[in-house]
């Protein structure tokens, strides 16, 4: 498949994309931080959380990240150009940012079960007192 190359490398410096993935990826770790932890979590579950209560500690690091993450989904590569722009309407905005929200949700266990290792599962479940099912 054909592409603008340029236009997508557009995506992968701009700062106004940075910006706008760090805020969806403090809302994502804010949303995980509060879903109650089932009584037996499995390992996919911790790896999410994991990266959850990283997200605050490690932003700017996972925001680089998670970056090509986001450039893989079809719907924000159909509306790059919105994407890459400062110079939105607010409701324009509000879409890309619901759009956002639906493609991090979409991508953080795939991004998780790629960062989080085997060892930091374990750590996490002896330091709440889950052991694995």
């Amino acid at each position: 498949m054909s592409q603008d190359n340029t236009l997508y490398s557009k995506y992968l410096t701009r700062p106004v994309v940075r910006q706008r993935n760090s805020v969806t990826l403090t809302k994502w770790s804010a949303y995980q931080a509060a879903i109650v932890i089932p009584a037996t979590p499995d390992d996919a579950w911790v790896r999410l959380r994991i990266v959850g209560e990283n997200v605050p500690l490690q932003l700017d690091f996972i925001t680089t990240q998670t970056l090509t993450y986001f450039l893989q989904d079809p719907g924000l590569q159909a509306s790059l150009r919105q994407f890459i722009s400062e110079d939105n309407t607010t409701d324009e905005e509000t879409t890309l940012s619901d759009t956002n929200d639906a493609i991090a949700s979409g991508f953080m266990q795939r991004y998780a079960d790629t960062t989080v290792s085997p060892q930091q599962v374990t750590a996490w479940r002896d330091k709440y007192g889950y052991p694995a099912p």
